[in-house]
C-alpha cells in the first residue's frame, strides 16, 4: 500500500473519530471515581465492538474495569497496544472546561492524555478490519482504568497480557511535538518520618528534640543525592512538621520523589537514601523510611532501537520527523519493558499542558501518528521484530 493510499484510508475515519473524541472527553474519568471511569469504559467498549474487536471488561471492585479488545488474524505476530482511560481531572472538569475545537487544536480534560490516543488505537483496528488486513496473529488494545495513580488494580493484568505478546506499542503521547520515547525513568515515592520529643518552646526547649530541625538536615542531605550525570533526581516535594506554635515538634514528615534511568541506578539510589536517613544530626531522634519504586525504569534495548528506527522511517515516509527522546514521567510501558517485552512508547498524538485546565491536542498529529502506528503493525505482522 502506498503512503497516499494509507492517508486516504485514514481520512475516511477522521470525522467519526473526532465525534467520538467529543463524546468521551465530555465524560469525566478521575482515576478513583469507578462509576465515571466505567462510564468511559462502556463508551470505549461500544466503539471497539463497532470496530470488529472482541471486547472483555476485567472487573475491579475499587477502580474502573480494564477494557481489553482483541482481533485475531491469519498471521503469527502478537501485537499489543496500550493506553489508559482515566485522567487526573476530578468530576465536573468537563463542565468547567469542556471539549472544544479552535482551528487545528482541541481542548478539554483528557484530550491529549490520552483519550484521543485510545481512539487512534481503536480506529486503527477498525481501518485494518475494513481494508481486509489480517496478517497479524493477534492485535490487542488494552485500556487501563487507573494509570494516573500507578495502575494499582491493572498492573498485574497488563504484565500478564504483555507476556502473551511479542511487542507492546504504548499509545501515550510524548506531550511535546514530533517526538517518540525510547526510555522512561523509573519513579519511586518515599515517606520519611522523623520522631523527636515535644517540649515547651519558651519554658524548657532544651528538653525537646526538634523533629522539624532534623528534617531540615535530612532534606539537605537528600537533595545532595541528585546526580545530573546519571539523570537521577531526588526531590523532597512535601515537608510537614509541628502542630502548635509554642511546642517543639516531635514529628515531621517529608515526601520524596525519585527518578532513575536504569535498574542498577535504582538499587544504588535506594541504598543511598537509606544510608542518608539512618544518620541523624539532632541527638536522640530517629527516622523511619517507607515506600519504594512505583514504576521500574523503561530501558532502551537493541529491539527498541530497531522499533525507533522503523517509526522514524515511517514518519519520514509520511512527511514528518520523529525525534527520539527520554522522558522523566512513567507509563505502563515501564512495566511491560521491565518484564522483558519489547516496548515502544510515545506513539500517541502531539499536544501539551496535560493535567491542567489548558490541556490541548494537535488534531493533525492524530492522523500522522495513526499512519505510523498502522505501518508499524503491518511491518511487525509481516516481518517480525528481527527484520
Amino acid at each position: 500500500m502506498s503512503i497516499e493510499a494509507l492517508k486516504a484510508d485514514i481520512a475516511t475515519y477522521q470525522q467519526a473519530l473526532l465525534d467520538d473524541l467529543d463524546r468521551v472527553v465530555h465524560l469525566d474519568s478521575f482515576s478513583t471515581d469507578k462509576e465515571d471511569v466505567d462510564r468511559v469504559g462502556a463508551a470505549f467498549t461500544e466503539i471497539l465492538e463497532q470496530s470488529g474487536a472482541t471486547v472483555t471488561n476485567y472487573p475491579n471492585d475499587t477502580y474502573g474495569n480494564t477494557v481489553v479488545a482483541t482481533m485475531t488474524g491469519s498471521g503469527a505476530a502478537k501485537i499489543m497496544m496500550l493506553g489508559h482511560m482515566d485522567t487526573v481531572h476530578k468530576r465536573g472538569a468537563t463542565d468547567r472546561y469542556p471539549y472544544r475545537i479552535e482551528g487545528d487544536i482541541a481542548y478539554g480534560p483528557g484530550t491529549e492524555d490520552m483519550k484521543a490516543a485510545d481512539l487512534m488505537g481503536a480506529y486503527t483496528m477498525r481501518m485494518l478490519r475494513d481494508t481486509g488486513y489480517d496478517a497479524f496473529g493477534t492485535l490487542t488494545l488494552v485500556l487501563n482504568p487507573d494509570e494516573e495513580i500507578g495502575s494499582p488494580s491493572s498492573r498485574t493484568l497488563i504484565e500478564d497480557l504483555a507476556r502473551q505478546h511479542d511487542v507492546v506499542l504504548v499509545l501515550e503521547g510524548p506531550q511535546t511535538r514530533r517526538e517518540i520515547v525510547s526510555r522512561r525513568k523509573g519513579g519511586a515515592k518515599f515517606i520519611l518520618t522523623v520522631h523527636g520529643q515535644a517540649a515547651h518552646a519558651g519554658v524548657e526547649p532544651e528538653l525537646g528534640r526538634n523533629a522539624l530541625l532534623e528534617l531540615a538536615h535530612q532534606i539537605i542531605g537528600l537533595q545532595a543525592l541528585n546526580d545530573p550525570e546519571t539523570g537521577t533526581t531526588v526531590n523532597v516535594c512535601i515537608a510537614q512538621g509541628g502542630e502548635v506554635a509554642n511546642v517543639i515538634p516531635d514529628t515531621a514528615t517529608a515526601t520524596i520523589d525519585v527518578r532513575v534511568l536504569n535498574a542498577a541506578e535504582a538499587e544504588r539510589i535506594v541504598d543511598a537514601i537509606r544510608q542518608q536517613t539512618e544518620t541523624t544530626t539532632v541527638p536522640d531522634v530517629t527516622c523511619t523510611l517507607e515506600g519504594g519504586f512505583l514504576r521500574p525504569p523503561m530501558e532502551k534495548t537493541p529491539v527498541t532501537e530497531k522499533l525507533i528506527a522503523l517509526a522514524q522511517q515511517f514518519a519520514e515516509d509520511c512527511g514528518f520527523t520523529l525525534e527520539e527522546i527520554t522522558m522523566g514521567g512513567g507509563t505502563d510501558g515501564n512495566f511491560t519493558a521491565a518484564i522483558g517485552v519489547p516496548t515502544l512508547d510515545g506513539l500517541g498524538p502531539d499536544g501539551g499542558l496535560s493535567h491542567s485546565e489548558r490541556e490541548f491536542l494537535e488534531i493533525p498529529s492524530i492522523w500522522e501518528r495513526m499512519a505510523v502506528l498502522t505501518l508499524l503493525i503491518k511491518h511487525i505482522s509481516e516481518h517480525g521484530l528481527d527484520a
